[in-house]
């Protein structure tokens, strides 16, 4: 418990996080508290979280960041989607297409802007 001190939390948005997190709000953990999604927040979570006075109390901030990605080399990175090889392929789901190559798109040219705001810092 640290009542003094801001806390910064970098989620992924499952079920089991939004419990765990309802639960440090309902202790107050800390004084204020800023949520960095990885990913968009379903919204019955986000929801569940507006709903709660414990949390509004305690939220200074709220962002969404398109970086749910996972590095497998040094210059390849999967977005570990399991329907996007059936949503580009599969000819019944050509009225998808459209829609999931503006959310790919969106993903991959958000990275750079990332890591060169996250990394302006250090270098």
């Amino acid at each position: 418990m640290n009542p003094d001190m801001d806390a910064i939390y970098i989620l992924s948005p499952e079920p089991h996080i939004i419990e765990c997190l309802m639960a440090d709000f309902e202790r107050r953990r800390y004084r204020k508290t800023y949520l960095v999604w990885i990913a968009l927040l379903h919204p019955q979570m986000r929801r569940r979280i507006d709903s709660s006075r414990h949390a509004q109390e305690q939220l200074a901030g709220f962002e969404t960041l398109s970086v749910d990605y996972f590095p497998r080399e040094s210059h390849l990175i999967t977005f570990r989607d399991p329907w996007s090889f059936p949503i580009l392929f599969h000819p019944a789901c050509n009225d998808l297409v459209r829609d999931h190559m503006q959310l790919l798109a969106q993903k991959v040219s958000y990275l750079p802007e990332f890591f060169q705001e996250s990394t302006s810092d250090y270098i």
